[in-house]
């Protein structure tokens, strides 16, 4: 999912105001767990060194999130996926779903599924796309947010490194 202008959209709402690390101590975020797998499966440098880049990189920052005192709740995709066809004036058209994901996606889920649980870290699953999960869990204030988890998701290793 993209969102157009993200980052000028966070500029203005987060009103110049920088969240450091000490802000999100003993705060519980929602993680799309999906862009984490993504990136894992991605990266060149990450598949070279680790038999399972995605385990590899959720693991690592799960921990760096438990040590400062974060509890992450992990929103994972749903089985099946919303596809939405425009017709050619630009209108929207019908909605239809599809439940094919990738063979190695649908792996690399359950192998951090099933390390998340031991590590303790609650697992919520979307119906559709997990990043709407993660941003109803913030309206309903069941977690810590703002616009926050949009930026977790983008820009999580400048959090977690320090």
């Amino acid at each position: 999912m993209t969102v157009n202008n993200l980052w000028s959209i966070l500029d203005t709402s987060s009103k110049n105001q920088m969240i450091g690390i000490n802000d999100l101590r003993s705060r519980t975020l929602a993680i799309d767990l999906s862009i984490w797998l993504c990136e894992g499966l991605t990266s060149t440098l990450l598949r070279r060194y680790h038999a399972s880049p995605s385990s590899y990189l959720v693991f690592s920052r799960t921990i760096s999130l438990l040590k400062i005192g974060v509890t992450p709740v992990f929103c994972m995709e749903g089985t099946k996926r919303r596809l939405i066809e425009s017709s050619d004036d630009g209108e929207l058209g019908n909605i239809s779903t599809s439940d094919r994901r990738p063979p190695e996606f649908t792996k690399a889920c359950k192998e951090c599924e099933k390390m998340l649980r031991l590590l303790g870290c609650p697992i919520m699953y979307a119906t559709y796309e997990a990043e709407a999960l993660c941003a109803k869990l913030n309206s309903e204030g069941v977690v810590y947010g703002g616009k926050l988890w949009l930026v977790l998701q983008v820009a999580v290793t400048s959090f977690v490194k320090k």
